[in-house]
């Protein structure tokens, strides 16, 4: 009995090690798509507001000014989502 179950736990190991990598690269794939993604959006955000701009600590030509935080630009922010 004990000879069964440590052949099936064998077993189990070994098959289990036997994974397909391809699944593992097509998922590396897609997260590092999505982080791709993340990040040109977080750089386009930081891009558009001179004020997150100051507080991260980036002297940019936009360094002291102010968001623009009208009406227009906030539609135009939504509409893009």
């Amino acid at each position: 009995m004990k000879t069964h179950i440590l052949l099936l736990i064998t077993s189990f190991l070994f098959l289990s090690s036997c994974k397909n990598n391809t699944s593992n690269q097509n998922a590396q794939s897609e997260i590092d798509k999505l982080n791709t993604f993340f990040q040109k959006t977080y750089d386009e955000d930081v891009a558009e507001s001179p004020m997150q701009q100051t507080r991260l600590g980036l002297k940019t030509e936009n360094y002291g000014k102010w968001d623009d935080i009208s009406d227009k630009k906030r539609k135009k922010k939504i509409s893009c989502y």
